[in-house]
């Protein structure tokens, strides 16, 4: 059980080994379970296009499927994408699939929150775009959140009241599997929504 990495250089790129393997230790506690995922670091369109099963977008630089993580690698990734992805951003997308590999072994694949626990365990979230939804009410994230830029907002929140108030990981992702995230924190979002941080790893824009 564990991680193993295929078709990448460490002497280049040490970080990613170093960095996404604390994240999967910390995200096997949050999820009390330890799998063996594998990932592979694929130079070419053709290659991805082929074990996805199909062609594939531009913007799609990686999928998951049964513990299995297929990416584009970080030495192509700019070439091969409409992506202008930086270090910390890669490093993002790799646990971003961490994250729905063990969701899935928590839930499944058809999970309406899939999208949004896996945002918000990886910190990949699109913080622009969710602008708009800051006038929304909690009900009507939590009612759609397979659409991308609600399950990016409902992250951010998660990932708000994660920091802001201490509330652990664990709690966090069993309140929002039994749907009570709207009842118990209904006037954190109003306080949330209201105030609207910009930058996510800093708690002073809070």
């Amino acid at each position: 059980m564990g991680i193993s990495f295929f078709n990448l250089d460490f002497s280049s790129y040490e970080y990613i080994l170093k960095e996404v393997t604390l994240f999967f230790n910390e995200i096997s506690k949050i999820f009390k379970k330890d799998l063996d995922i594998k990932i592979f670091f694929l130079d070419s369109r053709r290659g991805f296009d082929k074990n996805f099963g199909g062609k594939t977008e531009e913007w799609m630089v990686g999928f998951s499927n049964k513990n299995r993580i297929n990416l584009i690698s970080p030495k192509f990734i700019n070439k091969l994408s409409s992506h202008k992805m930086k270090r910390k951003g890669y490093v993002k997308l790799i646990n971003h699939e961490i994250a729905h590999c063990f969701y899935d072994s928590y839930k499944n694949k058809n999970d309406k929150f899939h999208e949004c626990v896996a945002m918000w365990l990886s910190r990949n979230f699109l913080i622009k775009e969710t602008k708009k939804n800051r006038t929304k009410e909690l009900n009507e994230l939590l009612n759609s959140p397979k659409d991308y830029i609600n399950a990016s907002t409902l992250a951010i929140f998660l990932y708000y009241l994660e920091k802001k108030f201490k509330i652990d990981k664990g709690q966090l992702l069993i309140e929002l599997s039994k749907e009570e995230i709207a009842k118990k924190y209904s006037s954190e979002w109003k306080d949330f929504s209201s105030k609207w941080f910009w930058d996510a790893d800093d708690p002073n824009t809070w």
